[in-house]
């Protein structure tokens, strides 16, 4: 999480953006920080809705998808089933 951070925020010149969003948000949940998973996981939507990091992301993680992001049968606040 810090050398994504470090990443994202010391090194702005440099297109890290959308992986480094996604492993953030990843490694948030991972560790249980879901609120900083969702609010990673809704820049990431925001910055790069139809990027690939964007779509993997929200293949592998469904609850961290943003309900402005969900297709039609999702909820982007529903647990993985």
């Amino acid at each position: 999480i810090e050398t994504h951070e470090r990443l994202r925020f010391e090194f702005p010149n440099i297109n890290y953006g959308a992986g480094t969003l996604f492993h953030m948000a990843k490694n948030y949940a991972a560790t249980g920080r879901l609120d900083d998973a969702r609010e990673a996981a809704s820049e990431l939507a925001r910055e790069f809705p139809d990027g690939h990091w964007t779509k993997r992301l929200f293949r592998e993680e469904p609850a961290l998808t943003p309900p402005s992001h969900a297709t039609d049968g999702e909820r982007g606040d529903a647990p993985p089933s």
